[in-house]
């Protein structure tokens, strides 16, 4: 059983969390906040939102890397802790030469060209997710012992 200490803690960094989301550069969409912190899926930020899921000390400072804040930023209770939440929120990660130019280029695209290459750039990363899976199963041992279905 938890602690009245963990709930606490808990709560904060959810409360935290869900002040991030509700930010002006997140404006409440779990998928933005997700891709932010390298989640996969915005389902598993809805459940640390909603208490779901482990909310501990390694969660906690893995978002807090990502978003660039300070360490102990989404424990902080008071308002000075409000200010290093604030400063999380404005981050935005500088963006490399190459990333520039391409954003330059984008903006110059016509919406239906731009809708064809997300679909391609889309179809490309599924392909190669699918290739990822099938090399990691390859890549696992065979367990000599284990009957097989076959047999």
């Amino acid at each position: 059983m938890l602690s009245t200490t963990h709930v606490a803690e808990k709560d904060t960094r959810i409360r935290n969390l869900r002040a991030i989301l509700d930010s002006a550069t997140y404006k409440g969409n779990k998928s933005a906040l997700s891709r932010a912190l390298q989640y996969e899926r915005p389902g598993y930020l809805t459940k640390l939102l909603n208490g779901k899921k482990s909310f501990g000390e390694k969660v906690a400072r893995h978002i807090e890397g990502k978003l660039g804040m300070k360490k102990g930023a989404l424990d902080a209770t008071s308002d000075a802790g409000a200010g290093v939440r604030d400063a999380a929120v404005s981050y935005q990660p500088s963006l490399s030469d190459e990333a520039k130019q391409l954003a330059a280029d984008w903006q110059q695209l016509d919406e239906p060209l731009r809708s064809q290459i997300l679909v391609m750039i889309h179809s490309l990363v599924v392909s190669q997710k699918k290739t990822e899976r099938e090399a990691a199963k390859r890549a696992k041992p065979v367990d000599k012992h284990r009957p097989r279905p076959d047999a």
